[in-house]
């Protein structure tokens, strides 16, 4: 199963659900970090600060933990 990561920023103030899909492929293993922080070309700054309400200093480093050399 391939799942790729969708960003969105709704400017309405409304609840929202979440869903994820977790495989048995590889259990225990958590890679959404990699995917969103670890992401080439990297996603856009000001989404991600909102999306996880995230100091931005706080995402860029972990974008800076996760960046694959």
């Amino acid at each position: 199963m391939l799942m790729t990561p969708q960003h969105h920023k709704y400017l309405l103030q409304i609840k929202a659900v979440a869903f994820a899909g977790l495989s048995s492929q590889n259990p225990g293993a958590i890679t959404i970090a990699d995917a969103v922080f670890g992401s080439n070309p990297q996603i856009n700054p000001s989404v991600l600060p909102a999306a996880f309400q995230l100091d931005p200093r706080i995402v860029m480093d972990l974008q800076v933990k996760f960046k694959k050399p």
